[in-house]
């Protein structure tokens, strides 16, 4: 009895787990559905005892934990007592989850496997709800590839992505020429599906984290002339990559001198050019101001289109500027002659707010490198700073180095972050929109916020600690750990409840939850 009790409680722990992980992009509800799960089966399971002399011996485990300790601490310095324990609630994972998985039996190669495979599966079955939606296949509607991502945020969901590329190589090992190519195909699969989703957070990791192992690669290589091969060919992707970013950047720097971006006075139909000699706003070199005729534009634009011309695009941006930067990514004048090479496809994609032809190829790296110096462009020239992505993140991370230069000791409490980001913005008379005055983006810069030097040095110390003292230095668990660390420059990840339960979940089955894995290797 004791014996099939002890049983049901192992399959129902990793049932739980498998569940917990298989669910991260799809529902909120249910992460939290099997994290409680597995905090109830293991507090019916007892064996207190032997759990207690687990943590008495594991001290890496009472380390993590002290990362919850310090928010429950630092409220005390809070005005805002209902927003920290708001706070506290979203990061209960960062409790629960070490506390569970620690003190339980370590998990074995074969369920080690499960886990990881469903968790691939639910990423690809995830994935391929997003095309559902881009093709028109549910009730969804999205106007960017922000909106395919609808049960968590896209950032979310790309590190998901990366995290099921890496353990698509992991579970390569020792298994059958079949399961090598059909992981390989997976692989390949999400690399592109990466790149269809434009995540820059997600690419961006992806592209550190293979750099990274490539060099890994090349120093456990012996055979010396393939050694220096690799390493010649890795620097000279690197060397291509440095020319080709550097290249791209001085094309949308560099203004087109061709006849059609020289001023004109006059349309072919008679009518005057408007023309801002001011804004230096290009798009693929062609500057978006020069040779518009709104007249001839408004005229046509609403013989094609259901939306007025001076309304709002899908995405909420004005319309007619929208046209005005499509048709000059095209190169074309602002008027009816420029207008009339436009093609359905074209007029369709500027009713949902695509401002450039060249967005329309989804898998194209050079897209998510000319949005990022777009907007590099668009901040160097002082424009407008709402709705563009790493520009606002720009102003972010101004008006959190700020906060914490003012609160540099203790920091502002658990609970007054977004109120002091709030405060700045009011006082600084920012230019961000209400809707955009969002927090730092960067979780390690939050952790200063909220708690200064003291707290955060101690929250740091408690994620680095357990991986040393736990002897934890198998190559794939650490990348997927420096993927998820990554993910603290770019975002606040432990800020959500899905952020804080991909990275606890991953954090406590790599550190806590295996043997040594040259024991238990997929």
């Amino acid at each position: 009895m004791l014996k099939n009790r002890k049983t049901l409680h192992r399959y129902t722990y990793i049932f739980a787990l498998t569940a917990l992980t298989a669910m991260l992009p799809w529902s909120e509800f249910l992460m939290s559905s099997a994290q409680f799960l597995l905090l109830f089966n293991w507090i019916v399971e007892g064996n207190f005892k032997q759990k207690l002399s687990i943590l008495k011996t594991r001290k890496s485990i009472l380390v993590f934990i002290s990362i919850i300790i310090v928010h429950f601490l630092w409220l005390f310095n809070s005005v805002n007592i209902d927003y920290g324990i708001h706070d506290i609630k979203i990061k209960i994972p960062l409790l629960i989850l070490p506390l569970i998985v620690g003190t339980s039996a370590l998990i074995n190669k074969k369920e080690l496997q499960i886990i990881f495979k469903v968790f691939i599966i639910s990423v690809i079955f995830a994935s391929l709800f997003s095309i559902a939606i881009y093709l028109g296949l549910t009730k969804f509607n999205h106007t960017g590839y922000r909106e395919l991502s609808v049960f968590v945020s896209h950032i979310r969901f790309s590190i998901m992505i990366v995290i099921a590329i890496i353990l698509t190589f992991w579970l390569q090992k020792n298994s059958t020429k079949f399961t090598q190519i059909a992981l390989l195909l997976i692989a390949l699969y999400l690399i592109l599906f990466l790149l269809f989703l434009q995540s820059l957070t997600g690419i961006v990791i992806f592209i550190v984290i293979s750099i990274i192992s490539a060099f890994y690669g090349i120093w456990i290589i012996k055979n010396p002339i393939l050694k220096l091969s690799i390493f010649l060919l890795v620097i000279g992707i690197a060397s291509y990559s440095t020319f080709w970013i550097n290249n791209s950047y001085t094309k949308i720097g560099t203004i087109n001198k061709s006849e059609i971006a020289e001023t004109r006075k006059l349309t072919e139909n008679g009518n005057y050019y408007k023309i801002n000699f001011t804004d230096s706003t290009r798009e693929n070199g062609n500057l978006v101001f020069k040779n518009i005729c709104n007249k001839e534009l408004k005229e046509n634009w609403e013989k094609q289109s259901s939306l007025y011309f001076d309304s709002l695009d899908n995405r909420g941006n004005l319309l007619k500027y929208t046209l005005y930067r499509y048709l000059a990514s095209k190169n074309l004048t602002k008027d009816s002659v420029g207008f009339s090479k436009l093609t359905k496809k074209d007029i369709e994609n500027i009713e949902n707010g695509m401002p450039n032809y060249l967005y329309e190829n989804k898998f194209s790296l050079y897209v998510s490198l000319y949005k990022f110096l777009w907007e590099y462009e668009m901040y160097k020239n002082k424009n407008n700073i709402n709705n563009k992505s790493f520009i606002q993140r720009i102003e972010y991370f101004k008006a959190g180095g700020s906060i914490f230069n003012s609160n540099k000791l203790l920091g502002v409490g658990t609970g007054d972050v977004q109120d002091k980001f709030n405060n700045y913005y009011e006082k600084t008379n920012s230019e961000l929109l209400p809707k955009n005055r969002l927090r730092a983006h960067n979780q390690i810069l939050t952790f200063f916020i909220s708690f200064g030097i003291i707290g955060a040095t101690i929250i740091l110390l408690a994620f680095f600690y357990p991986i040393f003292y736990e002897h934890k230095t198998e190559f794939y668990s650490l990348i997927i750990l420096l993927a998820l660390f990554f993910s603290f420059l770019n975002e606040d990840t432990l800020e959500t409840q899905p952020g804080v339960t991909v990275f606890t979940v991953f954090y406590s089955l790599l550190i806590f939850g295996i043997d040594k894995f040259n024991k238990i290797e997929p």
